[in-house]
């Protein structure tokens, strides 16, 4: 079975309606229908949390993950409880949160 790693990029691209869209939604019906497995990691799903809260604020980063829980996509990683406390209380820089991941 064919496998994908999708990164916060692809996902914003998606979400935006930006150039590579529509090969996303490809990959994501895929997903859905089981003819392929995603893969995403856990910094990634905190990305696309981050850039969603900080452009459109903090319901729709919400309403964003919740549809992306929605799809077949296994989050690599964890303490992602943990990414959505950083991103919310602001302290989201890259090297404090992979430290407190980590730990």
């Amino acid at each position: 079975m064919r496998r994908y790693v999708l990164d916060s990029y692809a996902m914003i691209a998606y979400l935006e309606d930006e150039p590579g869209a529509d090969r996303v939604a490809q990959v994501l019906r895929q997903l859905i229908q089981g003819k392929v497995k995603g893969f995403m990691s856990v910094v990634n799903w905190g990305e696309v949390y981050y850039n969603t809260m900080t452009e459109q604020g903090v319901d729709e980063a919400e309403r964003v993950i919740l549809q992306l829980d929605k799809c077949p996509i296994q989050i690599v990683g964890n303490k992602r409880d943990g990414s959505v406390f950083l991103t919310r209380e602001r302290r989201f820089d890259r090297v404090r949160s992979c430290q407190e991941w980590q730990g």
